[in-house]
């Protein structure tokens, strides 16, 4: 994200930080575009059936709908190592995806504690 403060018409300063973070453990609502596990493996489609078909349904993840999860990291699950995706690795279903928690970040967030 990018942020410019401003003085009249003009910028007087510019910078970029970190905003792809979850804001509670699980992550469970995480609706960031992180789409590589904490190795690097490129995560697949939530609505593509290869290599790895799922039971999960639109009610199961923060987005509207399967396609609007694009390939990104999620946690349709609850998984306690928080959001991770199936991978397009056909020897690798599935990995965390290694997303902070906000706090760590230095932003204010509820969250739940393991």
């Amino acid at each position: 994200m990018m942020c410019t403060f401003t003085y009249g018409n003009i910028g007087i300063l510019s910078y970029s930080f970190a905003t792809d973070c979850k804001p509670t453990y699980l992550g469970t609502t995480y609706k960031g575009s992180r789409s590589r596990t904490v190795s690097g493996h490129i995560c697949h489609r939530w609505n593509a059936t290869t290599p790895y078909s799922h039971g999960f349904t639109a009610k199961d993840f923060p987005d509207e709908s399967l396609s609007d999860a694009n390939n990104y990291c999620r946690n349709p699950d609850g998984d306690p190592d928080g959001p991770w995706c199936y991978t397009i690795d056909p020897s690798i279903r599935r990995e965390t995806c290694g997303i902070h928690l906000c706090m760590e970040l230095g932003k204010s967030t509820t969250t739940n504690p393991p």
